[in-house]
């Protein structure tokens, strides 16, 4: 069961009416975690509740399926901006997932032909949003890449030197969870979840391999 595996700790839900009046746009902004992972992550997940017209000209109920439609959360949901950057990341440390490999796969070009369709590589834009970046500091880690200037070690001490500003990023997204958030729940969150799991290899990289 869903429950036996995940857990919801926080939790932000905002509602926005939608144009047709019929239907609301929800968005449920959670501190999640999954068994086996060692760190709570971010997320967003959004859907359309209520209902609809149909070509009848009847009404039907939409069936919610949430998902992360990140652009549309934060044109209906400004003040959800900061935590839709570290959707997936990290949510003690705000390590971005899986920083240095998949970080590395986008400031690499691809090696041959692949049969399966992926954005091309290396991709700054990708890069970029991974490390919540600018444009300009991604093309740069991709010229350094491609010059042989930057090995896959100097990248990962790279991703490290990022720790102290995903760490601000992490805490401004704390402080918009907890606007909406039960402290109580928020406060077993950061017990359980307590600094030395933070300060580990696997939360230092933003892996979350299963333990054990």
């Amino acid at each position: 069961m869903a429950g036996d595996t995940e857990k919801t700790f926080s939790q932000r839900e905002g509602r926005s009416p939608n144009p047709d009046g019929l239907s609301e746009f929800v968005v449920r902004a959670m501190v999640h975690h999954i068994a086996g992972h060692l760190v709570p992550h971010f997320s967003l997940a959004a859907s359309d509740v209520g209902r609809e017209r149909t070509e009848s000209g009847g009404t039907r109920r939409i069936e919610a399926a949430f998902c992360a439609d990140l652009d549309r959360v934060v044109e209906r949901f400004p003040e959800l901006a900061d935590l839709a950057r570290l959707h997936l990341a990290d949510a003690i440390t705000g390590v971005p997932l899986h920083a240095v490999e998949k970080g590395w796969w986008w400031a690499t070009p691809e090696a041959g032909k692949s049969e399966v369709w992926h954005p091309p590589r290396p991709n700054s834009a990708f890069l970029a949003d991974l490390w919540r970046t600018d444009g300009e500091t991604a093309d740069r880690i991709i010229a350094d890449v491609a010059a042989g200037r930057l090995t896959k070690a100097d990248f990962a001490a790279l991703a490290k030197a990022q720790k102290p500003r995903w760490q601000a990023e992490c805490d401004a997204a704390w402080a918009v969870i907890r606007e909406g958030a039960d402290p109580s729940v928020v406060a077993q969150a950061t017990a359980r979840f307590a600094m030395p799991l933070a300060d580990s290899p696997e939360g230092a990289l933003g892996n979350r391999a299963p333990v054990g």
